[in-house]
């Protein structure tokens, strides 16, 4: 199975995943220890494979504005009412405000994560819906049904593959970094048969393939030595310094706070 850092967290914590065999896995030791470091204990149950940022991608053809910040996002101009589209995952959809209001994107403050959320409710009458956008040839950007997004981006430099017209920003508030994580379920028939993926995955040259053909970043140090120049010197995929220094990874939540988020999510969707 596949997941995201802090979810994955939350379900080690559950007892739903298995520890990973390290005799089936030779090809962990090529992983950065930093991520190792920033969820302690995780990698013993999960291998991260792909990490990203979160951003905004927008049709520059159709959004006259430079965009830059998040408020760009939030408090749009007119031309883009109806035309906006929310990610449905509630911890990512609390990114944009709380980074704009200066907040943390792991904010636990009640009082901060209530600001964040009236920000939200003021932008609902932009949003087309609280949905991914399709990342085929009938993608709603693509057809200008939808002119901004929020968006992670190597989705959306897929869709600039076909439309050179789209553009992706990660905003001067900074955001989130995300990793997406492998393992396998305690429940699972076919424990050796998931192992022995996982560690395909991670083999070095597989790791780069599977970098550049999704326009991710790879936690693979020695796949990383595979990938060109090009592809690690672009800041997409790879952000700079700057855009680390103003982000955060995210990290998991206790299940009171995450509660909070979850009804106030769900208050703002169905208003």
């Amino acid at each position: 199975m596949g997941s995201s850092d802090s979810f994955m967290n939350y379900i080690q914590q559950g007892g739903v995943i298995a520890k990973l065999v390290p005799d089936l896995n030779p090809n962990l030791k090529h992983l950065d220890p930093s991520w190792d470091k920033l969820y302690p204990g995780l990698s013993e149950y999960a291998s991260p494979f792909l990490w990203g940022t979160l951003g905004i991608v927008y049709r520059k053809d159709l959004v006259k504005q430079e965009v830059t910040s998040w408020d760009d996002l939030l408090n749009p101009d007119a031309s883009l009412h109806g035309k906006i589209l929310m990610v449905e995952e509630k911890r990512d959809v609390f990114t944009p405000a709380l980074k704009l209001l200066g907040y943390s994107s792991n904010e636990t403050n009640y009082k901060y994560i209530k600001k964040a959320a009236e920000l939200l409710a003021k932008q609902k009458a932009f949003v087309a819906s609280y949905q991914y956008f399709d990342l085929t040839d009938e993608s709603e950007l693509l057809d200008g049904s939808i002119w901004m997004a929020m968006a992670y981006n190597g989705d959306a430099l897929v869709l600039k593959e076909h439309h050179n017209e789209i553009e992706f920003v990660v905003p001067k508030e900074g955001t989130s970094i995300w990793a997406d994580y492998m393992a396998v379920l305690k429940a699972s028939t076919k424990k050796i048969a998931a192992n022995a993926f996982i560690n395909y995955l991670n083999r070095p040259d597989i790791a780069a393939k599977l970098a550049q053909e999704l326009y991710y970043a790879s936690p693979n140090l020695a796949a990383e030595k595979l990938l060109p120049q090009a592809f690690l010197n672009d800041p997409l995929i790879y952000p700079p310094k700057e855009v680390v220094k103003n982000s955060e990874v995210v990290m998991p939540l206790k299940g009171r706070v995450m509660g909070y988020y979850n009804n106030i999510y769900n208050n703002i969707i169905t208003q």
